[in-house]
C-alpha cells in the first residue's frame, strides 16, 4: 500500500464523520485527538485517548501507538506501566505473551519474556476493536488484566 492510500485509510477510518483530515491533523499532527475509538475499546480501555502517541495503519486497519515500560516479569506474565503523553504511567496492564513471542527493540528483536525491567515499548491498539498488539498487523498479545493507574 502506498503513502497516499494509508492516508486515506487513516483519515476514512479513525476519523469522525464530516470531519476534514487536513484540518484535523493541523491542530493534532499525530492523530489521536481525532480517532473514532470503539465502544469496546473505551469499555476495556478507558485512557485510550489519554495515552495515544501517534495513528499509524497497516493494511486496511488503524491503530494507535502507545508507550509503555516493564515494570515486573513475573512467571504469571508481564507488568507493563503504560504512559501518558507526559510519560506519566496510568494504566497498568498484566500480560501474557506467547512463550515464542518476540518484540523489536531498536532494530534487534527480543523474547518478551526476557525483557527486563525499565525496557521501554511500543504497543498498538486498533481504534475499532479491543486488542493488544507489539506491532500493527502482528500477533495479538493476551492481557490479563488493565487497570488505570
Amino acid at each position: 500500500m502506498n503513502r497516499m492510500h494509508t492516508a486515506v485509510v487513516i483519515a476514512a477510518l479513525a476519523l469522525p464523520l464530516g470531519a476534514s483530515a487536513a484540518d484535523k491533523m493541523k491542530t493534532d499532527p499525530t492523530g489521536c485527538d481525532n480517532v473514532n475509538w470503539s465502544k469496546e475499546v473505551l469499555d476495556n480501555f478507558p485512557n485510550a485517548k489519554r495515552g495515544c502517541q501517534r495513528v499509524t495503519a497497516k493494511g486496511d486497519a488503524v491503530y494507535a501507538q502507545y508507550k509503555g515500560e516493564i515494570a515486573k516479569v513475573e512467571k504469571d506474565g508481564i507488568v507493563v506501566h503504560l504512559k501518558d503523553h507526559d510519560g506519566k504511567n496510568m494504566t497498568k496492564l498484566m500480560i501474557a505473551p506467547d512463550p515464542e513471542a518476540m518484540v523489536s527493540l531498536d532494530g534487534r528483536e527480543a523474547k518478551f519474556w526476557k525483557l527486563e525491567k525499565g525496557t521501554e515499548l511500543s504497543f498498538y491498539v486498533p481504534h475499532n476493536r479491543w486488542g493488544l498488539y507489539a506491532s500493527p498487523g502482528g500477533a495479538q498479545i493476551k492481557v490479563v488484566s488493565a487497570e488505570p493507574m
